[in-house]
């Protein structure tokens, strides 16, 4: 379950056809490591846009050979998206249907929408939450999002999928920063008890804010506590 210094959502596969979408421009979390926020303090507004279903049918079809798509989270959320849902459904229509890995923060949406969400996922999909933190941890990096709803979120993803029976990966993407690396346990602890498949952690990046880079302790530290836990508590 527990995937420490993680790297991302897509691992390396040299002999797969591997596509990148942008979901749109959608998103209501203003994270400051993030290219939208950037835009945001200069002024920019990016026009609410989603990925066409046509142009999706159009690069993924029995004819592509698509194996892996990968939901990118550059300028948007894939959650937000008003074709998503559609996509996947498109991809269910296919005889050698792409795996769909995605991204989140999780926040917004009502149970009602991680229902259908969870109608339209594949076995062999992934769904990955980026929950930094607990409740009030979490927005200082996730600007405006909600933790109530990202807690409904998981939990009726999760079961709903348990429900159909589906293999469904669904995991807990954790990125230690200097005000969250002392709730790891605490994290850990939610994340087995909501029924997370993994939990994953990594550092910021060079996107991070200066002031929230890990100064107080070290990322080998913060496995070690978590370790520790672990091994008290098998």
């Amino acid at each position: 379950m527990i995937v420490a210094d993680y790297e991302g959502i897509v691992p390396a596969f040299p002999n797969s056809k591997i596509l990148h979408i942008e979901p749109g421009t959608r998103c209501n979390l203003l994270c400051p490591g993030c290219a939208r926020y950037k835009m945001h303090t200069r002024g920019i507004k990016l026009p609410p846009e989603d990925f066409s279903l046509d142009h999706f049918k159009k690069a993924v079809n029995e004819q592509s050979d698509i194996s892996e798509i990968f939901w990118s989270n550059v300028y948007s959320d894939a959650i937000y998206s008003t074709t998503f849902i559609d996509i996947l459904d498109h991809c269910n229509t296919l005889q050698h249907r792409p795996i769909n890995r995605i991204s989140s923060n999780g926040s917004g949406r009502n149970t009602t929408w991680w229902k259908k969400l969870a109608e339209s996922l594949h076995d062999k999909d992934v769904f990955e939450f980026s929950i930094d933190g607990l409740e009030d941890t979490n927005p200082i990096y996730r600007v405006n999002s909600k933790w109530n709803t990202i807690m409904d979120g998981a939990t009726t993803l999760i079961n709903e999928l348990d429900k159909q029976q589906k293999q469904t990966q669904v995991s807990w993407r954790f990125i230690v920063f200097e005000h969250n690396y002392h709730q790891i346990v605490e994290i850990y602890k939610l994340a087995k008890q909501m029924r997370f498949h993994n939990f994953k952690f990594l550092l910021g990046d060079k996107r991070t804010p200066p002031e929230m880079l890990l100064q107080s302790s070290t990322f080998e530290q913060v496995e070690n506590t978590l370790e520790d836990y672990i091994n008290a508590n098998a």
